[in-house]
C-alpha cells in the first residue's frame, strides 16, 4: 500500500515537473522544484483575487455610474436652482429648476459667467459673495436680482459654500420673487397705514390692542405706547347705549363687517365723533385673529350738517317770517294810509260840522303818527343792520325821563281803563348819568307801547333800581304789565326781528314786530342787556340794565377808599 502512494506522489511530481518545464521561462528553471511551485501556487493566488478585483471594480463602476445617473437625477429635480461655479462666477453645472430660473437651456448656460444674468445694481453684491465664500471658506448668502428672459426681475437668494478642493462653489437658488413682492406691497400698505388721513386701529381676538397710526394718535391724544394692550374702551364716552356695543361684537363675530358711527372721548376728555368701518381678520384655519377698525373723524362734517339743517330751517323760518312781515308792513301801511285818505276825502263834505271835522282831524292824526313810527322803525333797524347807528353820550336826568315817559302815555293808558305808575329809586343829586338819551327814550318807548298792546286791563308799570358793587354799577330798568304774558317758548324769540308772539298772516294785534328787536340792539349798544320774564294769562316783566355813570358816585367810592 505504501508503495503505491509513493507511486503516485511520484507520477503527480513527475506531471508538476513536467508541466513547469512546458510553461515556465527559462529563468525559472533555476529556481528549485519546491520553489517553483510555491511561486507558481502564490501567482494563481494573485490571479484569482485580481480576478475578484476586477468583479469588484467593475460593480464598483456600475454602482457610481447609477449614483451619478441618481444624483444628476436628483440635481435636476430638485426643487430649487443650484450651480457649480468656478473662482471667476462661470457657471460649470446647472440643474434644472436653475435653467428654468434663468430662462435659458441647460445646454445654453454651461461655461457662461453667471454674472451675465445678474442687474448691474446688484452685482456688487454678488461679487462680495463669491469672494467671501471662497477667502473665507464659510458658508456665505446674499440677495440679488437676476433678468428673465422676459425682462422681468428675479429676486433670488443665493447661498453658497466651498467645495474640498476649494476650486468650486456650489450655490443654491431661492426664488423670493413673490416675497419680495409681498414685501413691497406690505412696505406701501404699512406706509399707507401711517400716512392714513384716517385713524387705523387693530386689535387682536379679545380686543386689545395690537397697533395704531400715527392719525390715531392725532386725533385721540393717545401715544400709541400709552394704548397697545388697552382695550378700545378707553375711547368709550358713554354716550352709546350697552346694546349699541353688543350688537356691534355680534356682527364683527360672526364674520361681517360693522359700519356706525361713535361719539368718543379723547384723552383730554374732548367729545368727538368718529364713522367707522370695523372688520374681523382670520388666519390660515379660518378662525378670527385680529380685528381692524379704520374711522373717520367727522366731527367737523356732523357740525356742517347740523349747520346747513339749521340754515335751512332758518331760511324756512326767514320765508314764513317774510310772509308774515311783508303782510304786517302791509297792514301798518294801508291802514293808516286808508284812513288818512278815507278821512281827508269826508273833511271835503261842505256840510261838516265842527265836531265832526275835529274827530277826523283826530284820526287823521293817529294814523299819520302811526305810519310814521313804522317807517322810523325801519329806519332804525337798517341803521343798526349797516352799522351807522352811532350812540351819543350826554349828560341825563333818569328822574326826569321816567317822568315825561309817563306823562307822555298817561292819556292812552288811562284810555284803555288801565292803572300806570312810576317808580324812581335815586335822588335829585345821584339822577344824572351818562348815556344816551335818545336809546334810553325809544327803549323804554318800545317797551310801555308793547304792554299797552297786549295788556286790556289791570296795571302797567314803569321805574328802575340800582346795584352797585365795588367793581361796577348798574342801573336796572323794567316796565311791567297785567297782560296775556307770552309762551316759555317764545321768549328767546321775541327779541329777533321781525318776530312777534303772534306770527300769522291774520293778526290780532298791530305792528311790525320790530320794536323789541331795535330795543335789544340799543340795549347792547350801550353796554347792558335785556330780558323778559313772563307767565301767560298773568303779565311780563320786561328788564334792561346799562352802566350807572355818575360822578358823585365816583366821588362817593374815592372817599371811603381815603377812609
Amino acid at each position: 500500500m505504501e508503495q503505491t502512494n509513493n507511486t503516485k506522489s511520484n507520477v503527480l511530481h513527475y506531471k508538476s515537473e513536467e508541466k513547469l518545464q512546458m510553461h515556465l521561462p527559462e529563468t525559472a528553471l533555476l529556481l528549485s522544484l519546491d520553489e517553483t511551485i510555491t511561486l507558481v501556487q502564490k501567482l494563481e493566488e494573485n490571479q484569482l483575487k485580481i480576478l475578484a478585483l476586477k468583479k469588484k471594480l467593475g460593480l464598483a463602476k456600475e454602482q457610481t455610474q447609477a449614483s451619478i445617473q441618481k444624483y444628476n437625477e436628483l440635481f435636476d429635480l430638485l426643487p430649487l436652482g443650484y450651480l457649480i461655479l468656478s473662482r471667476d462666477g462661470e457657471i460649470i453645472e446647472i440643474n434644472a429648476f436653475g435653467s428654468q430660473m434663468l430662462g435659458k437651456e441647460h445646454i445654453y448656460l454651461n461655461n457662461r459667467n453667471f454674472r451675465l444674468y445678474i442687474t448691474d445694481e446688484t452685482k456688487p453684491v454678488f461679487d462680495i459673495f463669491l469672494r467671501n465664500t471662497f477667502c473665507n471658506q464659510t458658508d456665505e448668502t446674499c440677495g440679488v436680482t437676476l433678468i428673465s428672459a422676459e425682462n422681468q426681475p428675479i429676486y433670488v437668494h443665493l447661498s453658497g459654500h466651498v467645495t474640498k478642493n476649494g476650486e468650486q462653489c456650489i450655490v443654491s437658488m431661492v426664488d423670493i420673487t413673490e416675497r419680495k413682492q409681498s414685501e413691497k406691497k406690505l412696505k406701501l400698505l404699512s406706509r399707507a397705514m401711517e400716512k392714513s388721513p384716517v385713524t387705523v386701529m387693530i386689535a387682536d381676538k379679545e380686543g386689545n390692542i395690537r397697533y395704531t397710526n400715527p392719525k390715531f394718535t392725532e386725533i385721540t391724544g393717545y401715544t400709541r405706547e400709552e394704548v397697545l394692550g388697552q382695550n378700545p374702551r378707553i375711547l368709550q364716552s358713554g354716550k352709546q347705549p350697552s346694546e349699541f356695543y353688543n350688537e356691534l361684537w355680534e356682527t364683527i363675530l360672526s364674520g361681517s363687517d360693522w359700519h356706525g358711527e361713535f361719539q368718543n372721548k379723547k384723552k383730554n376728555g374732548d367729545l368727538y365723533w368718529e364713522s367707522a368701518v370695523i372688520s374681523s381678520i382670520v388666519n390660515d384655519s379660518g378662525a378670527i385673529a385680529y380685528f381692524i377698525a379704520v374711522k373717520e373723524d367727522i366731527t367737523i362734517k356732523k357740525q356742517m350738517i347740523a349747520d346747513l339743517i339749521n340754515a335751512k330751517e332758518k331760511a324756512e323760518e326767514s320765508d314764513r317770517l317774510k310772509s308774515a312781515f311783508l303782510a304786517n308792513m302791509s297792514h301798518e301801511i294801508r291802514t293808516p294810509m286808508n284812513g288818512i285818505l278815507g278821512f281827508t276825502d269826508l273833511l271835503k263834505e261842505p256840510n261838516l260840522s265842527g265836531k265832526a271835522q275835529k274827530d277826523y282831524i283826530n284820526i287823521i292824526e293817529l294814523c299819520g303818527a302811526r305810519m310814521l313810527d313804522t317807517i322810523n322803525n325801519i329806519v332804525d333797524i337798517s341803521k343798526i343792520e349797516s352799522g351807522q347807528m352811532i350812540v351819543a353820550k350826554s349828560e341825563t336826568n333818569i328822574n326826569e325821563q321816567i317822568e315825561s315817559i309817563f306823562s307822555f302815555f298817561t292819556p292812552p293808558i288811562a284810555q284803555k281803563g288801565i292803572h300806570f305808575s312810576f317808580r324812581n329809586s335815586l335822588p335829585e343829586n345821584e339822577a344824572n348819568i351818562i348815556t344816551d338819551h335818545k336809546m334810553i327814550h325809544i327803549i323804554l318807548s318800545n317797551l310801555i307801547k308793547n304792554a299797552i298792546k297786549f295788556t286790556e286791563k289791570g296795571s302797567i308799570e314803569i321805574g328802575y333800581s340800582r346795584s352797585i358793587t365795588m367793581l361796577n354799577s348798574v342801573l336796572t330798568f323794567y316796565v311791567k304789565d297785567t297782560g296775556v304774558g307770552i309762551p316759555p317758548e317764545n321768549t328767546n324769540i321775541i327779541f329777533e326781528r321781525f318776530r312777534q308772539g303772534s306770527e300769522s298772516n291774520s293778526r290780532n294785534y298791530e305792528g311790525a314786530g320790530l320794536g323789541l328787536s331795535i330795543s335789544k340792539a340799543y340795549v347792547e349798544m350801550l353796554g347792558g342787556k335785556i330780558w323778559v320774564e313772563s307767565e301767560v294769562k298773568k303779565g311780563s316783566t320786561f328788564l334792561f340794565t346799562i352802566p350807572y355813570n355818575n360822578n358823585s358816585l365816583k366821588s362817593s367810592f374815592c372817599n371811603v377808599s381815603r377812609d
